[in-house]
């Protein structure tokens, strides 16, 4: 980091550059570079804000969020493929600053009056709100207009039912797999209907082998 004074006195400082990427000498010379400009009526430090200033998305998302997730997200190949297919053609060319939040609730809207789906959609929203994150403890933004957004509600749970035949099978092999822990507990739930937690949780006390009934205390009983 060089320090130096602007026009009005005040104590800047300005990053060179990291010490796996330059060498002491590459270093001194820059530093050396940015006093020169300095007395020469430049300012280092404005020259960088306006430099943020004018990032459009693409430079921002390629040249400086994309490196930060390549070796941090798994998920990466599908922040890229939103980002290429419909963030991207929509705020691309624009400055990053200038992105608002009725901007994104539009195209957040958009993809999914084209049929995607809500969780596809709402990935949008986790990705530009991550990426605005990013700019902003990077300094390169203020504020994230994404921050807000609401996520549209996912249905993606479906219900299957077992046909008579599949239901025969399934009770064939929890009878005689190896497995025989996994096996009663399945076997159980499927008599009683119970919630897994319900099952896991109970004891020996509370069944009653005489009365043919399990008691399920309200603390193990998701309803109360």
């Amino acid at each position: 980091v060089q320090s130096y004074k602007d026009e009005s006195g005040k104590r800047r400082h300005v990053k060179i550059g990291r010490t796996t990427d330059m060498t002491f000498k590459e270093a001194r010379a820059r530093g050396a570079q940015i006093r020169a400009d300095v007395l020469a009526g430049g300012d280092p430090q404005s020259e960088a804000m306006a430099l943020k200033a004018t990032m459009t998305w693409d430079v921002f998302f390629t040249k400086h969020y994309q490196p930060y997730i390549d070796n941090r997200k798994r998920s990466k190949r599908n922040d890229i493929s939103l980002h290429t297919n419909h963030i991207s053609p929509a705020f691309g060319s624009k400055r990053r600053d200038r992105v608002t939040r009725n901007d994104v609730e539009k195209l957040h809207q958009a993809m999914f009056d084209q049929g995607l789906a809500a969780s596809t959609c709402n990935h949008l929203i986790k990705i530009m709100r991550r990426a605005y994150n990013y700019a902003i403890e990077n300094g390169l933004v203020k504020d994230n207009p994404v921050a807000k957004i609401k996520a549209f509600p996912e249905h993606n749970k479906r219900q299957r039912i077992l046909t008579p035949d599949e239901l025969h099978q399934l009770t064939a092999v929890l009878k005689s797999d190896d497995n025989r822990i996994a096996c009663n507990v399945i076997l159980f739930l499927l008599a009683t209907g119970a919630r897994v937690s319900e099952a896991l949780k109970a004891n020996w006390a509370d069944i009653d082998r005489d009365g043919r009934t399990w008691t399920i205390h309200a603390a193990n009983s998701k309803s109360k």
